[in-house]
């Protein structure tokens, strides 16, 4: 597991894991035995029979900080998009997945299962080994605090949205810190940091949408050659500016097509 990993098995681990998150879903909604919980089920057995052969290996992924991992390999994407699948993997006390060849459909029903919160579905793992590896993993420079840095503000602005629907204002302080800090990475890497602005969530799409916002902003401002005070002004605007659609129903937000009277 020395170096970064292969760009098509860090393809396939992303798939994976998106797999996994969807399954995670699937079995929240459905009884066991139901075909959504077996189409899932089969989805993430083939996703790991894929992921084995573009690695050349057997995979093992890692969970830390709340980020995902292949081997040493940092998976951005797959950390700022399926955070609720690496809270599920934190309360399962899952660090790292170690997947066998001749892993099944029964294997993937267990650790769905674990994941979504039945500790006795680890017994039935057969050829998925849990925290077998435990590897001290690097920071990879400039995109893992970036990585940190836009993080911390979808946390900072679920927080904020806890706020304002419990009556509270929102901390524009914590705000003007957070933004000083992904001025300071955005100009050390902009390249980077724009290619982080990508990154969507459909559970979260307002949250990412307004860190993009920000980090565009930021870049924008920095390339026009604004002073350090009117990019973090520009920067915190950014954040915030869609902080007021917390108080509307999410049907609404997510509606297809036009609205009605």
């Amino acid at each position: 597991m020395n170096g970064r990993e292969p760009s098509e098995a860090l393809q396939e681990a992303h798939h994976l894991l998106r797999a996994i998150a969807a399954a995670l879903q699937a079995y929240g909604l459905y009884e066991a035995g139901h075909p959504g919980r077996v189409a899932a089920a089969v989805e993430v057995e083939a996703r790991a029979v894929r992921l084995r052969e573009a690695l050349g290996r057997d995979p093992v992924v890692f969970v830390a900080r709340r980020s995902f991992y292949l081997g040493l390999t940092l998976l951005a994407w797959p950390s700022l998009s399926f955070h609720r699948l690496a809270e599920a993997f934190e309360a399962a006390g899952i660090e790292s997945l170690e997947l066998l060849p001749g892993l099944d459909r029964d294997d993937v029903d267990a650790l769905i299962r674990l994941l979504a919160g039945e500790g006795r579905a680890r017994e039935d793992l057969s050829r998925i080994l849990l925290n077998r590896a435990t590897p001290e993993l690097p920071l990879e420079g400039g995109l893992a605090e970036l990585l940190q840095s836009y993080a911390a503000g979808l946390e900072l602005l679920r927080e904020a949205a806890s706020r304002l629907l419990a009556g509270r204002p929102a901390n524009v302080e914590a705000a003007r810190r957070l933004t000083e800090h992904l001025a300071e990475r955005i100009a050390a890497d902009p390249a980077q940091a724009l290619l982080l602005t990508t990154v969507k969530s459909y559970d979260e799409y307002t949250f990412h949408h307004m860190v993009n916002v920000c980090v565009l902003g930021i870049a924008l401002a920095q390339a026009v050659g604004l002073d350090h005070d009117r990019v973090i002004s520009l920067g915190i605007g950014a954040l915030l500016h869609d902080v007021g659609k917390v108080k509307v129903p999410q049907e609404v937000l997510q509606h297809q097509g036009k609205l009605d009277e």
